[in-house]
């Protein structure tokens, strides 16, 4: 929770007129902010920050963790909040509390890569006197990502050599749609170039079940002769030479084909 007399969270515990509770021994727990004595003049806002994904802004994590803040009044519930469903960010933006107690909904999820403390010292003008419109002090909700988008990224990041972020979008694609063949073959190819031909070949028999309409053969044919080059680069010659005739089988190709006459004349 910021206000102009101080940031108040898990480092801080305490400020003018306000405290934090972390109702849990190993600090996992529900959190409860109370303004004990409200400073006049004073506006706040109050915000949910994803400390682990602090430097991944496009993180599902928060869209995806059904985190709620219940806002009371004494014992009176006043209003109560759930984090906007499958939105990338790690900062949510609950609301601002003006300084004439006046409750304003803000609910939006930020991305970002600064310590919290810029985070929310970029929140400083929803604070002024003035009370500037929270349009001009936040960016507009782009709304939920899906499946398909999470799934183009990593094809881009893929491109581009970045292995390891495509591999990002593409778990993240497959956890929003978990029957997404095209995503789990797309992870087993950043999976072989991140050495790890045995996480590979899960995803690609992942994609092979699950493969399904027109794009199937393809799907299928791809993740063979993935599977394929993961075998012959292990020597396992008979097994890719069997994969690679499988991937014909589902598409002709003549990548395919030059792989298994490579095959044939070792």
């Amino acid at each position: 929770m910021s206000y102009p007399h101080r940031l108040l969270y898990y480092a801080t515990g305490t400020g003018p007129g306000a405290r934090m509770n972390v109702d849990s021994t190993d600090s996992r727990g529900p959190e409860t902010l109370t303004i004990e004595q409200p400073v006049p003049g004073d506006a706040y806002v109050y915000a949910v920050h994803d400390f682990t994904n602090g430097n991944n802004p496009e993180s599902l994590r928060l869209g995806r963790s059904q985190a709620q803040v219940f806002v009371y009044k004494g014992p009176t519930l006043m209003r109560s909040y759930r984090v906007p469903q499958n939105r990338q960010g790690n900062l949510w933006v609950v609301f601002r509390l003006t300084a004439n107690g006046q409750l304003q909904d803000i609910d939006r999820v930020l991305q970002g890569n600064e310590e919290v403390e810029s985070r929310m010292s970029n929140l400083d003008p929803l604070l002024l006197a003035n009370g500037k419109p929270i349009d001009e002090v936040l960016a507009r909700d782009e709304g939920p990502v899906d499946a398909k988008s999470l799934n183009q990224k990593g094809e881009a990041s893929y491109r581009k050599g970045d292995f390891g972020s495509a591999g990002i979008y593409y778990r993240e694609a497959i956890e929003l749609d978990p029957g997404f063949a095209q995503a789990y073959s797309n992870l087993a190819l950043s999976n072989r170039k991140n050495s790890r031909p045995d996480e590979a070949v899960v995803a690609d028999r992942q994609a092979i079940a699950l493969a399904s309409g027109p794009s199937a053969p393809t799907i299928r044919a791809s993740a063979y002769y993935d599977m394929g080059r993961i075998y012959e680069d292990a020597g396992q010659l008979v097994t890719a030479l069997e994969h690679y005739r499988k991937a014909r089988e589902q598409k002709a190709n003549p990548v395919y084909d030059k792989a298994i006459e490579r095959l044939q004349n070792r």
